[in-house]
């Protein structure tokens, strides 16, 4: 049962914390430099924290232990936005043409 406890709340903290981060950037408890342009920042976070709970979920399914949980989940969360990050920019630059 305490495992269980434990990888439900690893699985939903990324995806916990994102009102906590939106309201320190809006309200400017936490600057980043761009000013009220940081509050977009929020967007990524959210994408980044649904596929890490997606892919802990899956993993968690097939019975991978606790820290390959959460090191696969992160790895493969960022590797996914940063994918599509540069698919977006390619598509961009092509249809764009700068």
């Amino acid at each position: 049962m305490k495992r269980i406890v434990i990888k439900s709340a690893l699985c939903i903290l990324p995806l916990s914390l994102t009102p906590v981060w939106g309201y320190l950037l809006g309200e400017g408890y936490l600057n980043l430099g761009s000013g009220c342009k940081d509050i977009f920042l929020v967007v990524p976070w959210v994408v980044w924290s649904l596929l890490y709970g997606v892919i802990f979920v899956v993993l968690w399914v097939k019975g991978r232990p606790l820290m390959k949980l959460a090191l696969y989940s992160m790895g493969g969360a960022t590797l996914i936005l940063a994918a599509a990050w540069l698919v977006l920019l390619f598509f961009s630059l092509l249809f764009l043409g700068t």
